[in-house]
This record gives structure tokens, sequence and C-alpha cells, in this order.
């Protein structure tokens, strides 16, 4: 099993939501959307995590996380090994699935939760309780080797900060609706967070070169 695999197929179906940059979801949110929307989209995240953004996020991350999260810099999966591939596939399509039917579940148009009083009581202590559980899991991983950069790490923070900001702002221009300019911030940070992994590589390639 792929963590890795678990969290970004957990993740992938909102991904329509970042695309579109507000709550609108025609096909992600499907059955028949897992197999020709999120899953081949799911693959390509994986492979863009694992070859560009990884091991200098990890690298970034303040010292408390990044001692957690040191022994995960280097990906554990290659694509182009079969057996891998294989793993991937399964771990994304559990997370996927599993996203669809929590979804389902808890989401105001199914008729086991009273959307009129109890939706949002419901799923503010549904987000309360996976933030707690994440945050006990973070803090029981056991401590591994510091590959903080020396410097601090203010072109990688500043740059994704920079680019998210800006997308919200130019989203805020276009829009009035709040859960809009909330989508909207999560799609400049992922945004930044690709553009600041691509010149975070070419900075690295550039000091080799004069080395």
């Amino acid at each position: 099993m792929s963590v890795t695999g678990l969290v970004i197929g957990s993740l992938t179906p909102d991904f329509e939501y970042f695309f579109n940059m507000k709550q609108d979801s025609i096909y992600s949110h499907t059955w028949a959307g897992i197999f020709w929307f999120d899953l081949p989209l799911a693959l390509i995240l994986v492979y863009l995590y694992n070859s560009l953004i990884r091991k200098g996020f990890i690298e970034n991350l303040p010292p408390f996380l990044n001692r957690r999260f040191s022994r995960f810099a280097e990906s554990s999966i290659n694509l182009n090994r079969i057996k891998d591939f294989v793993v991937a596939l399964f771990s994304l399509l559990i997370g996927i699935t599993s996203h669809i039917i929590w979804d389902k579940l808890t989401h105001k148009t199914v008729n086991l939760i009273d959307e009129q009083e109890h939706y949002h009581v419901f799923w503010e202590a549904n987000s309360l309780i996976g933030a707690a559980v994440i945050a006990a899991v973070i803090l029981n991983m056991p401590r591994g080797i510091k590959t903080q950069k020396k410097t601090t790490p203010l072109f990688y923070w500043s740059l994704i900060s920079i680019i998210t900001a800006t997308v919200v702002y130019t989203r805020f221009l276009a829009t009035t609706q709040f859960n809009d300019l909330g989508v909207s911030a999560i799609s400049g940070f992922f945004i930044g967070w690709i553009v600041t992994s691509v010149a975070e590589k070419v900075k690295k390639k550039r000091i080799v070169r004069t080395a």
C-alpha cells in the first residue's frame, strides 16, 4: 500500500473544484468519473509530487515537521515499475472511492443527515476530529534526521504565498461568493507549490553548474 497514493487519491475528487476555482463539480464525484477523470488525474499528481515537489517541500518544512518527514523525502514508488504502478493504482482507487463514499454519507444531499438542523454541526465536528487525528499521528511520528536547509526557506514559502495571494485577489475581482474565494486560495496554493518547486529545481541546477 502507498501512503502517497492514499492521500493523493483522497484529495483528487476535489480537484475539479480547484480547476474551476469554485465549488462546482460535475464529473469528479461520480462513479464513472472515478475511472476517466479522477484516476488519470491522480496518477499525474503522484508523478508530479514524487518527481518535482516531494524532496524540496520536506527540506523547506519547519524543523518540527522536517525531522518527522525527512525519511519520506525519497519516494519508494516508481511508476515505471509494474509492481509499483499496480500498488499506486490500488492505493489511489481506495483513496478516491473513500472520498466519494464519505461525501455521500456526510453531505447535505444525503437523507441520513438532517440538513436543516444538524448538517453544519456534523460537518464541523467531522473536520475537527479529522484534524485532531492527523495532528496526533504527526506528534507521535518518530524523529528522524534534520534535512532542513541551513538558510531560512524564505524564498520557498514567500513565492508560494505571493502566488496564492495573487490568485485569490484576481478571483476576488470576479466573484462575490466567499466559498469560491476559499477554493481559489487552495487552487492558488497548488499553483504556487508547483511553480516554486520548478524554480527550486532550476535554482539547484544553476548552483551545481557554478560550483
